[in-house]
This record gives C-alpha cells, sequence and structure tokens, in this order.
C-alpha cells in the first residue's frame, strides 16, 4: 500500500511539473481587440488576443505596406498579480497616446517564429475614399485570413494552433 502511495505521489507530482498552460485564442474566455487607425489614419492592423486567466497576450502585427501583408507576432507574459484591468490598459498603451501612466509591463517577451505565421487568403471587400483626414487618399479595405500553428512552447505556456480574420486598409496606388 505505501508503495501506491509512494507512486501515486511521485507521478501526481511529475505531472504538475511537465503541465502545460494552452492558450486558445478561440476560446470564449479570450478577449480580441483589433486596431486599424491611429490618430493620423489608417495603419498596420493589430490584433490583441487577452488571456486574462494566464496573465498573457498575442500581439499579431500584421502590416499594411504592400498586399503580401507581411505579419509578426510575439506572446506578452505579465506577472501573476496582473488583473484584466491593467492588461487593457497596456493594450490601449500600445495603440494609443498612453493614456495610461501606471500599465504593468511584461515580465517576458516571445517572438513567434516567422515559419509558424502564414497568410491563408486576402480579399479585397471595399474601396474607401478619405478626403478629410489626416492622410486623404483612395483605400483598399481587405479581410484577411491568416493561421498561427506549430509554435513551440514557452516554458509552460503552449498557443493551440488557430485560423482567424483581420481587417486590413491598404492605399490604392496613386
Amino acid at each position: 500500500m505505501k508503495t501506491k502511495i509512494l507512486l501515486s505521489l511521485f507521478l501526481g507530482t511529475a505531472l504538475m511539473l511537465n503541465a502545460e498552460t494552452t492558450i486558445d485564442a478561440k476560446a470564449r474566455s479570450t478577449i480580441k481587440n483589433q486596431i486599424t487607425s491611429s490618430q493620423i489614419g489608417y495603419r498596420d492592423t493589430l490584433l490583441f488576443y487577452t488571456f486574462a486567466d494566464q496573465k498573457a497576450v498575442l500581439v499579431v502585427n500584421i502590416g499594411n505596406q504592400n498586399d503580401a501583408f507581411p505579419m509578426t507576432a510575439r506572446l506578452q507574459v505579465f506577472a501573476k498579480e496582473t488583473d484584466a484591468e491593467g492588461l487593457a490598459k497596456w493594450i490601449n498603451n500600445q495603440h494609443s497616446c498612453g493614456l495610461f501612466p501606471e500599465v504593468p509591463e511584461p515580465t517576458a517577451t516571445h517572438p513567434i517564429a516567422a515559419a509558424a505565421l502564414a497568410l491563408v487568403s486576402k480579399k479585397m471587400a471595399e474601396v474607401i475614399i478619405t478626403e478629410n483626414s489626416p492622410v486623404p487618399g483612395t483605400f483598399n479595405r481587405y479581410d484577411v485570413e491568416f493561421k498561427i500553428e506549430n509554435v513551440p512552447a514557452f516554458g509552460d505556456i503552449k498557443i493551440k494552433d488557430f485560423t482567424d480574420t483581420a481587417t486590413v486598409f491598404l492605399q490604392a496606388a496613386q
């Protein structure tokens, strides 16, 4: 009986040491924010996937300089005491004029390898003419589908493979 108890304790401890936290961008609890413009007009599209329970934010950047829509991504991990409000304020400061002076800072930043990012499809959805904006011109609104897959674990955090869509505004050739 003692052997079974000791074996159970050993296996349980080993499983806890190898425990992996999987974050799922498509889970209902994940908050997704998409940013396509700034005070001076359209910009690269930024996607922020917030995993409040895991104290992490996945940041995806889709470039709007050409229709190849180059992508980068990184996982930002915050201290255990960081709350959802702190994460939201940090996200706001990443794309605005830094309204919040006291925000948590990531304790770790994990770049996602380019090989894990792929453009699945792009479709021009609308032509927009901006006349009364800081950057007047003609812009094509694209619906872009992308996927992130086969990302190696960062310590005990694993990103579940997913496919998602985003809006990207590309200035039309003059």
